[in-house]
């Protein structure tokens, strides 16, 4: 998929700055790259984007109080 942002949009904007705002690595990969240790989290709650989820339930809430 980034392949895909990073060839639509190659001729606005610089590779570096593209990455950037993507937060990919060098070498292409994503920032948050998963360590060899074990996780303390079962896989789908360590990949779940908690930002996200905080803000989606914070709307939900705050939309139907009436």
């Amino acid at each position: 998929m980034t392949f895909q942002v990073k060839a639509k949009y190659s001729e606005q904007f610089e590779p570096e700055e593209i990455e950037k705002l993507l937060a990919m690595e060098k070498s292409g990969g994503f920032g948050d790259t998963k360590s060899p240790k074990a996780s303390v989290l079962p896989a789908f709650l360590a990949n779940v984007d908690w930002k996200y989820e905080i803000w989606k339930w914070g709307v939900i809430i705050t939309d139907n109080v009436s």
